[in-house]
């Protein structure tokens, strides 16, 4: 059962009833659905070398500056040295599997199509993170196809971000992923999102009952306010606030039946639906400027304003780690306060104030922040526009 499972998931196409066939991944008509074609079926997909790729412990902040500055060094006005295929390779990974576990999937898609078509295999080793969202240590087949998978195994599928030409006029968005086996069984994925929400679709089409886990992507800027289990209104936890709760961070668990069979049957495959409705986040960060960043900000830095506790493991971030990367990435002087007095001396600019403390997420406010480093980096080097 195993190899003719395998064998399934690594064949290039997917047969339908009527005899034709169809692309086992099917992404929108875009930049990265556009380098996705460079992937042939038999494009071997690269993998960072032992170790690297799912070692979560290893996706610190000071390594994100360290990734950031290799793609992006600071002084944009100095000649980059030309970088090697694995520097560029290794950096990249680094900067797209942060990026997910940061909840930042448009940034991660960003710096997955800086890779560029000329290096279809690390494109076959990575885009399968995102979309369909295996686990980033999966063994992937040739042409980043997906092994067997065991039965329960989490997804975190993500969408491409709009081009900015069109974002800001809709927001419809739609991915298919065909042939997954997971435990015993195929399943399709479609993940669609569009002005009323997003929806993961999962179809049975072989195989006994499987149980899936899927995470819901959240657009940037949105938070999805209302989930819906095969359209049953879901509660949320309790004890949390329904008009702020956001599912994009809750594992949704759900088994989907086998086809009917017999005289009776209707003749499709059994499909179940994963939908949130989405709303606007309006706690949001001003615009990174287009040219210089002011004086006071390089004289003065930043001061993150944290929560007061002694107990470093109860802190929502850790801020020191946090504010050391931010200073490297931005060249900002940092520091962190609990909102005691000032030090006297030194810049008679006193630093911009950042107030966590007061937020009701300040988990957002630092991806926004990050996501707003990242994005100045690569404008400043002109990169993944």
């Amino acid at each position: 059962m195993g190899l003719g499972l395998s064998l399934l998931c690594a064949l290039p196409l997917v047969a339908q009833e009527d005899g034709a066939a169809e692309p086992w991944m099917e992404l929108p008509d875009d930049p990265i659905g556009r380098l996705w074609a460079s992937v042939s079926d038999t494009t071997e997909p690269w993998r960072p070398p032992t170790g690297k790729q799912g070692d979560q412990a290893a996706l610190t902040w000071g390594s994100w500056a360290d990734a950031l500055g290799v793609l992006t060094p600071l002084d944009s006005t100095v000649p980059m040295e030309p970088l090697s295929q694995a520097q560029r390779r290794d950096a990249t990974s680094f900067l797209v599997r942060f990026a997910v576990e940061d909840e930042r999937p448009e940034d991660a898609f960003r710096w997955l199509a800086g890779l560029g078509a000329d290096d279809p295999e690390a494109l076959a080793g990575l885009l399968p993170i995102l979309f369909p969202g295996v686990p980033s240590e999966t063994e992937l087949l040739p042409g980043g196809r997906i092994p067997p998978l065991p039965a329960e195994v989490m997804l975190r599928p993500q969408l491409p971000p709009m081009p900015r030409a069109e974002a800001a006029r809709r927001l419809s968005r739609r991915a298919t992923c065909r042939g997954l086996v997971i435990g015993e069984s195929t399943v399709d994925l479609v993940l669609k999102v569009d002005g009323s929400g997003v929806v993961a679709e999962f179809i049975h089409r072989g195989g006994p009952a499987v149980t899936l886990v899927v995470q819901l992507p959240r657009p940037d800027g949105m938070r999805l306010r209302e989930l819906y289990v095969d359209w049953d209104r879901q509660a949320p936890p309790k004890g949390s606030d329904p008009e702020t709760f956001d599912w994009a961070t809750t594992p949704i668990k759900f088994t989907i039946q086998p086809q009917a069979t017999g005289e009776d049957s209707p003749g499709y495959a059994e499909s179940f639906s994963v939908f949130a409705r989405l709303a606007y986040v309006r706690d949001g960060i001003p615009q990174t400027p287009p040219n210089a960043l002011p004086r006071a900000l390089f004289e003065g830095g930043l001061e993150l304003l944290v929560e007061e506790s002694a107990d470093e493991a109860s802190a929502v971030l850790p801020w020191k780690e946090l504010a050391a990367a931010w200073g490297t990435a931005s060249g900002l002087p940092i520091t962190v306060s609990t909102g005691g007095p000032r030090p006297q001396g030194g810049s008679v600019l006193q630093g911009t104030m950042i107030r966590f403390r007061d937020r009701p997420d300040p988990k957002l406010l630092a991806r926004q922040i990050t996501g707003a480093i990242e994005e100045r980096r690569r404008q400043d080097h002109l990169l993944y526009r």
